[in-house]
Order: structure tokens, then sequence, then C-alpha cells
């Protein structure tokens, strides 16, 4: 072998010393902004524009490109409202508050109107907030547009994953505006039960604030801007228009026709997840999408299958989906205690579905492996999956131990892609072109096969609430004479 010379030896050293210094500015790169560079499930997202051109297809980039400089002028009008306002009880209120639109909170609440007689206002809520979490998170991952710029804005959060969200449209303004609305309908639809004005006025001021309290609090929390919110609550107005419109013939439609048409509807709110748009970056949206599609799919055969029992208050409805139930011969213990119940139930299914599933799976998804193009066992966490999963027997836990926290700066790299024109350090740049280089981008979890196992075991188990609350639930309650 040839000895290499003076000058190639030279050579060679100054470029391991740039690849050295390379590697130490991407390392600081990630030390400052929170991120392991090293690790196969960062996000992805460190790149500038051309990132986006090249990585979607044009009429998305047309949008994004189009909305930015809307979201970007946001930006001094969101910092001046949270410098005028802010104190730490807000702070304190506005981060707890938030999580009454969290999906984990909407998966425990959504049964208890089913169990205690109103089945009508359970079946409205699931399809409401299933498909208003879908849409928002579709036109989130199309648009692929930043939260607010932190710096000028603190975050003010109880949930770190939220912050790898893109933050156009607001969920939670879809959430909030299409519950609020429902309710302040029903509310003064029923308002002769409320027995005087001052509990319907009560009623409906308490509705008003916890509505306030959400919309109000993504700005406060620097979480979204205002066209963040006026979209997402467009989304959730019209998602309640639509179910009023269309629900007494469409619930018609499923629960008396034959089996075939509910698994048709089963199958036809997979393929909105099979085609759910692809984001660029880690953003959790595709997988809380999923949970909710699968509670959708769930509850559907579900219903289908408890119409069709002695479970239900009406025998003589084939629509009514309540369960029998009386405050004057329960009393207060006996309710609380089918709430326990119910929630515990609920608990039990998420504890040990997840696991057990993988484990019957996994053989299956090792045979089908060995075929090209089969579907993957892919165990890459996603932005939610497993360390982040927010499910219903570490809510209390998680909830216990949650601190509010005030954080300035990027938290993800989704805000580094917008962050990069307020950089001017070169190491900076250097740093997202050897990023580039290493394809860091797709290294991420959720760019999984739609036939992933991950994917299929989060809708089963998601798909099983419903059925534990709707069919498991009163079989029990009835054999222990609650």
């Amino acid at each position: 072998m040839r000895a290499m010379t003076s000058s190639e030896k030279e050579s060679r050293s100054e470029s391991e010393k740039a690849k050295s210094s390379s590697q130490e500015s991407i390392d600081k790169f990630a030390h400052l902004n929170g991120f392991d560079t090293k690790s196969p499930y960062d996000d992805s997202g460190n790149f500038p524009h051309i990132h986006y051109k090249t990585k979607i297809h044009p009429l998305r980039f047309r949008v994004r490109q189009a909305l930015l400089p809307l979201i970007r002028a946001e930006t001094p009008i969101l910092s001046q409202i949270q410098r005028r306002l802010r104190s730490p009880l807000l702070d304190y209120y506005f981060a707890w508050t938030a999580n009454l639109a969290a999906h984990t909170f909407y998966v425990l609440m959504l049964p208890l109107p089913c169990w205690f007689g109103y089945g009508g206002t359970t079946r409205d809520l699931v399809f409401l907030l299933g498909y208003g979490i879908y849409v928002s998170g579709y036109i989130k991952d199309f648009c692929c547009l930043p939260r607010p710029r932190s710096p000028p804005l603190h975050r003010i959060t109880m949930s770190g994953y939220t912050a790898k969200e893109y933050g156009f449209p607001s969920s939670h303004s879809a959430n909030a505006t299409a519950v609020s609305v429902y309710l302040m309908f029903e509310i003064w639809k029923h308002r002769d039960s409320f027995g005087s004005t001052t509990s319907l006025v009560l009623a409906s001021l308490a509705l008003l604030i916890y509505y306030f309290s959400l919309i109000f609090g993504r700005v406060y929390c620097g979480m979204h801007g205002l066209a963040d919110i006026i979209v997402g609550s467009l989304i959730g107005g019209s998602l309640y228009s639509l179910r009023m419109w269309t629900a007494e013939s469409y619930d018609t439609f499923i629960l008396e026709k034959p089996v075939y048409v509910v698994l048709s509807v089963v199958l036809f709110n997979y393929a909105l997840i099979y085609f759910h748009i692809s984001p660029v970056d880690d953003c959790p949206c595709y997988d809380d999408s999923v949970a909710f599609i699968g509670v959708i799919m769930g509850f559907e055969l579900s219903n289908w299958i408890f119409v069709r029992t002695d479970l239900r208050s009406d025998l003589m409805n084939p629509l009514d989906i309540s369960m029998p139930y009386s405050f004057e011969q329960s009393g207060v213990l006996k309710s609380l205690i089918r709430v326990v119940i119910g929630i515990l139930l609920v608990a039990i299914w998420k504890e040990i579905s997840k696991p057990l599933l993988l484990k019957l799976f996994q053989p299956v998804y090792n045979l089908l492996n060995r075929k090209p193009d089969a579907p993957t066992f892919n165990r890459i966490r996603s932005a939610t999956m497993d360390k982040h999963e927010t499910d219903v027997t570490g809510f209390v836990k998680e909830m216990s131990s949650r601190k509010t926290r005030d954080i300035v700066g990027p938290q993800s790299t989704i805000d580094l892609t917008e962050f990069e024109d307020l950089k001017e350090h070169k190491e900076y740049f250097e740093a997202l072109d050897k990023l580039q280089q290493d394809n860091v981008v797709f290294t991420c979890g959720v760019f999984k096969n739609r036939y992933d196992i991950t994917i299929i075991v989060r809708l089963i188990v998601y798909a099983g609430i419903p059925f534990t609350a709707m069919v498991v639930f009163p079989i029990v309650v009835r054999s222990i004479g609650l």
C-alpha cells in the first residue's frame, strides 16, 4: 500500500478537524436547543423553506407560503397581549384549563352521559370531537405552519409534546367551539328542567367561562395565534351544523341496517386514517387522529350491538343508546360507584390491551415481513407513542406531577424551522446543512407504514374503549345491582 505523502497527511488531518468541528457544532446546536442528534427518534423540521418546497406537494407549499406571512405578522400582537396580561395566577389558571380540551380528558368524560341515561348526547359529542380532531389534524399536517414564535412569546404549558404540533388551525378551538355550541343549545332546549331562571343563567355562564378559558387561553399561553383560533372555531362550528343537520337520518341508517352497513362505515373511517396527509415533521396530530377515529369505529360497532340487546332503557326505540338509570333509585353513592366502575373498566382495557395486542400480532407481522411490501412491525416511537402516551391510567398520575412550564425559545425542531432567519451565526447554518446531508429528517416515527403494527394496535385499543363503555359496562353494573 502506498504511503501517504506529507501533504496528503496534512489534508486528511484538516479534513478530520473540519469533520470534528462540524460534529461539535451539531452537538452544541442540539444541546442548546434540547435535541439529541444521535437518537433515531428525533423530530424533523430543522430546515429552511427549501425543505418544505422539496418534500411536499407544490399546492401544499403554496398554501403554506401564502399563510406564513399572516402567522408571522401576528407575533408582535400576541407578544404584546401576553406581556400586558401575564401574572402567576393567570399562568396557573390557563395552563390547567387547557387540559379540559385534551383528548384524554374527552375520552374519560364522553361515556358519562350515556351511563346516566343520555346516550344521544354521547353519540353527538363523539362525532363532534372525533372528526374535529381529524379535520384539524389533517389541515395542520397539510399546511405545516408553525406555532407563534418563541421568543418573543413565552410558552406556558403542562404538556411537552404539544409544542411539537403545528399551530394552524387550533384543535383546542375546534373542540371547545363544537362542545360549547352543542351544550348551549342543549341547555336552552331543556331550560324548563332547570327549575329557575337563575340556574339556567348560571349554567350558561359556566359554559361561557369554559369556552373563553380554552379559546383565550391558547393565545395567553403563546400556543396559538388569532388565525389558528378563528379557523379552528370555524371547523368546530361547521361540524356542529353538519351533525345537527344529518343526525337523525344518519343514525337511523346506521343503527337499523344490517351489519354490513356498519362494517362499511368502519372501513370508511379506516380509509380516513390510511389516506391522512403525511406531515414533513414529527407532528403528533396523526397519532391523535388515529386515536379518535379508532373511538368512532368502535363506537359505531358498539352502538349497533347495544341497540340489539336488552341493556338499553327504551326497548321500543331502535335508536335509543341510553342505559337504564334513575337518580331517585340510585342516589349519590351508587351514582359515584357507577362512574368509578366505568372508569376502572376503561382503564383496565387501556392497561392490558396494548401490550397484549403487540404480543399477539408480533408473530403475524414477523411472518408477513418475509414478503415484499408487507405490513411492518415498526416499534419506532412517533411523537406521542409510548413515551408521551397519555393514557387513562396515567392521566391522574400525570396531572398530579405536572407543573406549569414557562419556556422561551424553540421547544421543538418545528419551531426551529421558522426560527432560522433570526439566527445570524454561521455555526447554526452549518449544523442545519450537516443534518440535511445526514438525512436526519427521515428517522422520526411519524412516517410509518399505514399498516404498521403500532397504528393497527392503536386503532384497536381506542376502538375497544367505547365497546368497554357501551357493552361491558352495562353488563357489569346490572350484574351487581347498580
